[in-house]
């Protein structure tokens, strides 16, 4: 798969975001602030990630913005237990056609944010135009 490693990264932290919304109320997730994660292939064989609510939140509603077959993918994929095999017949597709939509969907996923960041700052210089405007009157 041809993965964006900021969007990876991204789901990676929704995912396990998600795991956890099951120990809270409501959409927000009960849980340490920290989790252990398998880096075997770095100095530390353990290493801390923190899980970063509000990124998890952004990222949730750029899942739930892809299309229904793209988005039960990336939730098989990245919330779903199993090997790529069990969850190509759990979604009655190829597995060749499971990379397809995870790379798919990356595309799109960045895409939203890039817009989302693109509308952010759009407004924010919208607001320090009105602002210097109001200051010379």
């Amino acid at each position: 798969m041809a993965k964006i490693a900021e969007v990876e990264r991204r789901l990676l932290n929704w995912a396990r975001w998600r795991a956890s919304m099951g120990q809270g109320g409501g959409r927000f997730a009960r849980v340490s602030m920290a989790e252990r994660v398998d880096c075997s292939g770095f100095d530390d064989s353990m290493a801390v990630i923190s899980i970063d609510d509000h990124e998890a939140e952004q990222t949730d509603q750029a899942v739930m913005g892809l299309q229904s077959h793209l988005r039960a993918t990336v939730e098989c994929v990245y919330l779903g237990n199993g090997t790529l095999a069990e969850k190509s017949r759990r979604l009655c597709i190829a597995p060749a056609t499971i990379k397809m939509r995870v790379d798919q969907a990356h595309r799109l996923i960045s895409i939203w944010f890039s817009d989302r960041a693109a509308a952010v700052r759009a407004e924010a210089e919208r607001l320090a135009a009105a602002l210097r405007g109001s200051s010379t009157h």
